[in-house]
């Protein structure tokens, strides 16, 4: 009896031997692998906690370094400020605390409105770190009249069967329209080229002495890449005629046979 008690705690030690090796590199590895994840996460919490710091003593550099420079009297030092902090708002060190003192410049220098009202933008979008979302084509804007609206789907047609020309999105009535035709978009060369195109084919259309107009200033943020958008404004003096193309406001009403 003594004999077979042995003999089955014997193979009991080895089958627990067995399971301990078994068992022991997997504890090991999960131990080890659970002080690495804990090191790492530690780690890049000091990293964070560093990156912060630095960030920090860069903006407070870059405070200590325009704000003299923002206050100056001396039009061109303001202007360099200007574009050292619109420079800066790229790579996220522009001081946010500068932004009252650059609105002050927008709203009391009227020679620095331009670059100030950049620079607000600059910092709107270091803040928020994205772009507007401004939908692409062609837009057709006409008087708020029923005929100049019907009109302006028959040039809608004309210009979506033209070769090269944007996809139109659709005509809209507004209240106040320019008194010449206006394409409004925003400039850059691929926009330019595009442009040249639409306004050849309206000039093809009757469509005479079409302005130009930049969007960037009031929609785009710096930084950020200029949407392929296009907007047709038909002026008051050469509204849409009946078959799309354009007419003199001036021109006399057609005679009708008695």
């Amino acid at each position: 009896m003594p004999e077979n008690s042995k003999s089955t705690f014997d193979r009991f030690l080895e089958r627990a031997e067995k399971i301990a090796n078994i068992l022991l590199p997997v504890i090991l590895a999960l131990v080890g692998g659970l002080y690495t994840y804990t090191k790492d996460k530690s780690d890049e919490k000091t990293q964070a906690q560093q990156a912060a710091r630095d960030l920090a003593q860069k903006q407070y550099a870059n405070l200590t370094a325009l704000l003299p420079m923002l206050v100056s009297k001396d039009p061109p030092t303001v202007s360099a400020a200007l574009e050292v902090y619109i420079e800066e708002t790229k790579v996220k060190q522009a001081p946010e605390s500068l932004k009252g003192v650059i609105l002050s410049i927008q709203q009391n220098q009227p020679e620095h409105r331009a670059e100030a009202q950049a620079a607000v933008q600059a910092a709107e979008l270091q803040s928020t770190g994205k772009c507007k979302s401004i939908p692409s084509g062609l837009f057709i804007q006409v008087a708020n009249d029923k005929d100049q609206l019907k009109n302006g789907r028959v040039l809608q047609e004309l210009l979506t069967s033209a070769e090269g020309i944007p996809p139109v999105q659709g005509v809209q009535r507004v209240d106040a329209v320019p008194q010449q035709t206006q394409l409004r978009y925003y400039f850059n060369d691929s926009n330019h080229s595009e442009a040249l195109r639409i306004i050849h084919y309206l000039e093809a259309l009757r469509y005479k002495d079409i302005q130009t107009q930049d969007l960037s200033g009031r929609y785009l943020n710096v930084g950020c890449p200029p949407p392929t958008t296009f907007e047709l404004w038909i002026g008051s003096q050469s509204p849409v005629g009946w078959d799309g193309k354009g007419k003199s406001a001036f021109a006399a009403s057609p005679v009708t046979a008695p």
